[in-house]
């Protein structure tokens, strides 16, 4: 019963509030949207980039609504973190003219902030050379900011395609749900339901054909809720091994960690944007062929090789380091070669 809740609260808020964006504030609302232009964007029209906004405000509405008091702490805890990350990210979402290194001070902020304020267990570091880093707490700190940074903007990253960025949050969040339930967790398997309802709702109207973004503040909130709660369940559950968190984020963080080297490599700027993700190559290849209508939500179908990876290997071997590492191993592989095979087939 107290699972049908979570989940009811959190479909009927986002339900309600998508329902009023859309069919009675959408005019007034548009002309305060500024059309990006960027070379990452494929769309045209303004599509209000609002989801980031539903999201929250669903979020803070069933923390001060709901029955469940025990969930309140984790979540607050998040939601204060969050809010200069979310704030600027929502700025940008309306207004177009937030610098990114604006947003990502926010971001950093918002980082900074959690680590301050967060009162759960730490997980324990299992790689080679952790133990010698405990003696220096401050560079375990520096260890899970750059972790939670990178998940944060790899969302963001993957946040080009109708659908990507809320399907494959989605999975992560199921994967936390198997690994709560798993566990006999039951505050994070409401916790876990509560994104999983909210996604559900918002993908009703992002997929196929967008009726609304999630944008920079849906984006950056997915990522730091995703990172955050993972955090606090590994922190709560010693027992399993944390190389689980690597999997169920691997599209995420690969996407941030590829592209900063392979930036490097073609002597750019790892801070400016290009159109060379595995998503736009994998877009700009369906584009020959068909309509970029029906290549956006193709694209998005079409990396399910890439972000549903992690629910089989979470529901076979999550408490086993060593398949943990194959499975790593195995996603690096995957992605790679999809990658060069778009790579040489890019128009110039």
């Amino acid at each position: 019963m107290i699972y049908t809740d979570t989940l009811f609260y959190s479909l009927f808020f986002s339900l309600t509030i998508y329902l009023f964006i859309l069919r009675k504030e959408l005019k007034p609302i548009r002309k305060y949207i500024q059309q990006l232009s960027d070379i990452q964007h494929i769309h045209r029209g303004l599509v209000p980039r609002l989801g980031g906004f539903v999201i929250f405000l669903s979020l803070v509405i069933f923390y001060f609504l709901s029955p469940q008091k025990e969930l309140r702490h984790p979540l607050g805890l998040i939601l204060i973190s969050a809010i200069p990350l979310w704030t600027l990210a929502l700025i940008e979402d309306i207004k177009g003219n937030v610098l990114h290194l604006y947003r990502l001070a926010g971001i950093f902020l918002s980082i900074c902030v959690f680590i301050f304020i967060n009162d759960f267990s730490w997980p324990r570091l299992s790689f080679v050379g952790a133990d010698f880093l405990y003696a220096y707490p401050f560079l375990i700190k520096i260890i899970f900011l750059l972790v939670i940074a990178t998940i944060v903007n790899g969302v963001n990253f993957v946040d080009g395609m109708n659908g990507l960025a809320c399907i494959s949050t989605s999975i992560s969040f199921l994967c936390l749900l198997i690994l709560a339930h798993r566990a006999n967790d039951i505050l994070f398997v409401q916790l876990s339901l509560l994104p999983l309802g909210l996604l559900g709702v918002f993908i009703l109207f992002n997929f196929p054909f967008a009726k609304i973004f999630l944008g920079d503040s849906g984006a950056y909130l997915l990522g730091f809720l995703l990172a955050t709660m993972l955090i606090i369940f590994y922190g709560r559950h010693p027992e399993l091994s944390n190389w689980g968190v690597a999997v169920i984020t691997f599209y995420f963080a690969f996407e941030v960690i590829f592209s900063f080297f392979r930036k490097i490599i073609q002597k750019k700027s790892p801070l400016n944007p290009d159109n060379a993700h595995l998503h736009l190559l994998l877009f700009n290849y369906f584009i020959k062929k068909y309509s970029k209508k029906l290549s956006n939500p193709l694209t998005c179908l079409s990396l399910f090789i890439i972000y549903l990876q992690p629910i089989f290997y979470i529901s076979f071997f999550s408490a086993q380091k060593i398949w943990m590492a194959l499975a790593l191993i195995t996603s690096c592989l995957i992605y790679l070669s999809l990658y060069i095979l778009l790579y040489k087939h890019r128009e110039y």
